[in-house]
């Protein structure tokens, strides 16, 4: 699979802790915004900072359709064009690891850092869909990225009703493992077995779900998806967009 074209992502899904209100959740991320966005820089990075919306629908759904996900309650996102050296991604990265542990539990939140295939070129938010998966055991890194890239993102495309790929924006964060391990270390973060992390953008998650709920469209992604991932083992939610 050719990457040299595609754009280079660092995603970091936050878990909550326990005790964490929507308040806390919210004013950790206003208060490290600023930081964050220093370290980006006026250069060519770009930084999406996320919560989890309200209700968040992403659970339920998932358990409905035989899939287990632990929740995600914000999203830090940084992303450079095509060729940029992991290192400039790690620096900012490495902002998060002095986070206060008051909103979230880092030792239970994820990181990943790879390319960007992007397979639609739908709006650009104000929600963000994240879905972090691990590939099924005894299959290579290599072979989950030619499988949910070549063989899984067509089949969905084939399944879409008229005008639905316009009203959705997919993209698939591909995690290198080596620059996955380093993203883990910078971050402060516990885990670092993600191969993926599935970003849909769309106005509203009826948009999302009025595809991905659909009971012939659900059975046969589901069925697919066992092909190369852990249906188990996946975290993420609808997360409203702030930057």
């Amino acid at each position: 699979m050719d990457r040299r074209a595609d754009e280079r992502r660092a995603v970091i899904l936050l878990t909550a802790r326990g005790e964490a209100t929507p308040g806390d959740i919210d004013a950790e991320l206003a208060a490290r915004g600023a930081s964050l966005r220093a370290r980006v820089g006026d250069g060519s990075l770009r930084l999406r900072l996320g919560r989890q919306i309200p209700g968040d629908p992403l659970a339920a759904v998932a358990k409905a359709t035989g899939r287990n996900v632990m929740p995600a309650a914000a999203v830090v996102e940084i992303t450079g064009p095509p060729g940029t050296p992991d290192d400039l991604l790690l620096r900012v990265v490495e902002g998060v690891s002095g986070w206060s542990d008051r909103a979230f539990d880092r030792r239970a939140s994820a990181a990943a850092l790879g390319w960007v295939r992007r397979i639609t070129s739908g709006p650009s938010g104000p929600i963000l869909l994240a879905l972090g998966a691990q590939r099924l055991e005894g299959l290579s890194q290599a072979d989950f990225h030619e499988y949910w890239a070549g063989s899984h993102a067509p089949l969905a495309l084939s399944l879409m009703p008229p005008g639905a790929p316009e009203r959705i924006g997919y993209a698939q964060l591909h995690g290198d493992r080596e620059s996955t391990v380093r993203a883990v270390e910078a971050a402060g973060v516990g885990i670092g077995d993600l191969d993926g992390v599935l970003q849909v953008l769309c106005r509203t998650p009826e948009d999302f779900l009025s595809i991905a709920a659909e009971p012939a469209f659900a059975a046969k992604i589901y069925q697919d998806e066992r092909n190369f991932a852990d249906q188990s083992v996946m975290r993420g939610g609808f997360l409203l967009l702030s930057l």
